[in-house]
């Protein structure tokens, strides 16, 4: 079974990384919070369809990456397959932030610790435990 190809964005200020928050009523993931995504098309470079839809999506201009690793994320709802993601961790001018009102309703500047009360899907958390951005939930004893 084919990985679903795609990146995720994930822009760093100071110490907090930002969250996308996914419009109710969406089909997929809706009502969660989430780093930016985009699909990959055959032929597409990963960093080129990250640089696009920062600006394209969010309007996020001077953009420096400061690492980036392919990971496979696990299935979650509404994903029948798992999805291969190259995940950037970058810092960019996000001042004007511009997002579309049909995908996202918000979103906020959080750390590992402010997160949570958000929900965020089981991917999204993966992602962002595996890139360093959180800490692994401590287990019950």
């Amino acid at each position: 079974m084919k990985a679903i190809e795609g990146i995720y964005g994930i822009f760093l200020q100071q110490d907090t990384f930002l969250l996308l928050h996914r419009t109710p009523g969406r089909t997929m993931n809706a009502n969660t919070w989430n780093p930016m995504g985009g699909d990959v098309k055959k032929g597409e470079d990963p960093e080129t369809v990250f640089y696009r839809d920062a600006k394209e999506k969010l309007n996020i201009t001077e953009i420096t990456i400061e690492r980036s690793r392919q990971i496979i994320v696990p299935t979650s709802e509404g994903v029948s397959r798992p999805m291969r993601r190259d995940c950037i961790v970058a810092r960019g001018n996000c001042g004007n932030l511009v997002l579309d009102p049909t995908k996202y309703d918000g979103h906020g500047w959080f750390t590992g610790t402010t997160i949570g009360g958000l929900v965020l899907t089981p991917g999204v958390h993966f992602v962002l435990r595996t890139m360093g951005l959180i800490v692994p939930l401590q287990e019950k004893r």
